[in-house]
């Protein structure tokens, strides 16, 4: 079997067992948590089969970060929209994209530390079998989304 059909098979096969998986895991937006009912990680929470006790703390942990998450996403697709106005300028200032592009570096990064504590809040509020399951989903969601990019990823040319 030739190597190009070899690696055909191989990532057809790869992507049926990430379809499988995906079908087991569910949705798979990014990570994070942005609330207990819809947003990025809802989808989650629904399958770790919560009480409702548990989803009342969830839904006060959002809701205690709920307007810091929305301003956070607005700041980012804001210094995005800066940064592609910068690049697309003519004539081009260098210095102007490079200052937009790390303006939005930073504040992906301040978001991404908001996600990571609003999600540890969660955390906190799960059993540790419902915070396994939930490194389980996420395992998935990744072996999943790593096969997608494998699959668009066009082939090293020989």
């Amino acid at each position: 079997m030739s190597a190009p059909r070899l690696t055909a098979l191989i990532l057809t096969a790869v992507a049926g067992a990430s379809l499988t998986t995906y079908a087991l895991a569910g949705p798979l937006p990014g990570d994070g948590f942005q609330g207990a009912g819809k947003g990025r990680g809802a989808h989650l929470l629904r399958k770790l089969h919560l009480t409702s006790d548990q989803r009342s703390q969830v839904r006060a942990v959002v809701g205690q970060h709920r307007e810091e998450l929305k301003a956070a996403k607005r700041q980012v697709a804001d210094a995005r929209e800066a940064l592609q106005q910068a690049a697309a300028s003519r004539p081009l200032d260098a210095a102007q994209v490079r200052a937009a592009a790390d303006r939005l570096g930073v504040l992906i990064g301040e978001r991404t530390v908001l996600r990571a504590r609003v999600a540890g809040e969660i955390r906190q509020v799960l059993t540790p079998e419902q915070a396994e399951r939930l490194d389980e989903l996420k395992a998935a969601r990744r072996t999943y989304r790593d096969a997608l990019r494998e699959l668009r990823e066009p082939a090293a040319p020989r």
